[in-house]
């Protein structure tokens, strides 16, 4: 049983069915309506920005850079897997600093990617917008990835929903799970909202509601809950063909095909506690856009012509949840930071974990207890 219908639970519904396995996905409302369909669309396989630059931070982040790997590896063939075209294009990525302590900081970041096998340079003004023209003057240097780029967030659950259905998964949509019982012999009966079910195993993927879907078996999982802005500009030619970053702003920028420009970066929006209707912010808006025309100055005289907000959530330590409760045996928890660049990823290892109990690669650092000894 896989709860959740947005990328982690499509992905990993998915890798099951096609591995054999029998899954059943029960999702609230409808497929990829919420952070996996709101989303920029980044594909970053670079270490991201952090508010915390500490070495013991970099500690912590160092296996993470192993998901970036495999998920670099898993989107090349992801169209060909899925039979879809999900608007990849990957032709590279720049983390700029705007000043020195920025690029010293992003020095030692990449001292850490390549010791880790990722491929990443730092790069200085000149070089950067050789790579990139039309970034600021003012800009001091830049983490260079040649494969990092973007996808299609609105194509992708649906791509992996098809070919989860095609491989014998089946998907219960407007299907609510209002409370789960552990029967005895370590399976499950979960209430919904169309009736009951059993399962002898339950992957809980609901984004943001995953901490509220762990409750209902006795678990903690303390989980921020954040609406993210994302906006969109009017058409202009081809200008930018990066995906754009930055070390010390909140900002991530392309230029899609059709020629709109696509700023996001995680500047916040609003949620209505009762409705749960998202909304944008003028804030977010004139923040994250100067922001942008800050960075690649070719965008001051663009219009911005949409805006939207989507629902996503974080653990407090900031890293991906992944595993089995050993509290409450077959009962898998999923949820993960870059969510969108790591979804694929995060469901081929459910689906190992769940099919044999093993993983290709660690993931003991995202153990979903790990909060346990300091829960209130």
């Amino acid at each position: 049983m896989v709860i959740g219908g947005g990328l982690l639970g499509c992905a990993t519904a998915y890798y099951l069915a096609r591995d054999g396995m029998d899954v059943l996905l029960l999702e609230r409302r409808e497929l990829n309506r919420e952070a996996s369909g709101t989303n920029a669309g980044s594909l970053h396989f670079q270490i991201l920005r952090q508010d915390d630059y500490s070495a013991a931070r970099f500690a912590q982040l160092r296996p993470t850079v192993e998901l970036h790997e495999c998920a670099s590896a898993l989107w090349k063939g992801l169209e060909e897997d899925l039979q879809a075209d999900l608007g990849i294009r990957r032709l590279g990525g720049l983390l700029v600093a705007e000043n020195r302590e920025q690029l010293d900081t992003l020095r030692r970041k990449v001292e850490l990617e390549n010791s880790m096998g990722v491929k990443t340079e730092l790069v200085g003004p000149a070089d950067i917008r050789e790579i990139c023209p039309g970034l600021s003057e003012h800009l001091a240097g830049a983490d260079y990835h040649s494969e990092e780029g973007f996808a299609n967030p609105l194509v992708t659950v649906p791509a992996f929903a098809r070919a989860a259905l095609k491989s014998g998964a089946r998907i219960r949509l407007h299907c609510p799970v209002n409370a789960i019982d552990p029967r005895p012999g370590g399976r499950f009966r979960l209430h919904t909202g169309t009736g009951t079910v059993d399962a002898g195993r339950v992957v809980d993927a609901a984004g943001a509601w995953s901490g509220e879907v762990a409750e209902m078996v006795g678990l903690r999982l303390p989980l921020t809950a954040r609406v993210l802005h994302v906006n969109v500009t009017e058409p202009r030619p081809p200008l930018l063909r990066l995906l754009i970053q930055h070390a010390g702003r909140r900002l991530t920028l392309k230029q899609k095909e059709q020629g709109n420009f696509l700023i996001g970066g995680g500047w916040p929006g609003r949620a209505d506690p009762e409705t749960e209707e998202k909304t944008t912010t003028h804030g977010s808006l004139a923040g994250n856009t100067w922001v942008a025309a800050a960075t690649f100055p070719p965008l001051r005289n663009v219009r911005v012509i949409r805006t939207w907000a989507g629902q996503t959530a974080s653990s407090p330590d900031l890293m991906p949840t992944l595993g089995e409760s050993r509290t409450v045996r077959g009962f898998f928890a999923m949820q993960g930071g870059a969510g969108f660049t790591l979804g694929p990823v995060y469901g081929r290892l459910m689906a190992e974990l769940v099919r044999t109990g093993r993983t290709s690669i660690p993931i003991a650092p995202y153990d979903p207890e790990r909060f346990m000894a300091t829960a209130v």
